[in-house]
């Protein structure tokens, strides 16, 4: 009988989005112009 040699490796990455997202991209220009911790503290309020 033959049995198959399952190998299972979880990773995990670690990353820094803002190295990803450009300078004049326009998510940034949302994220400066909304206060996102305010409204997450004001949601757990």
């Amino acid at each position: 009988m033959l049995r198959e040699n399952k190998v299972e490796r979880d990773q995990m990455e670690f990353f820094c989005i803002d190295s990803f997202v450009p300078q004049d991209h326009l998510l940034r220009k949302i994220e400066d112009a909304v206060a996102f911790v305010q409204l997450l503290l004001s949601d757990l309020a």
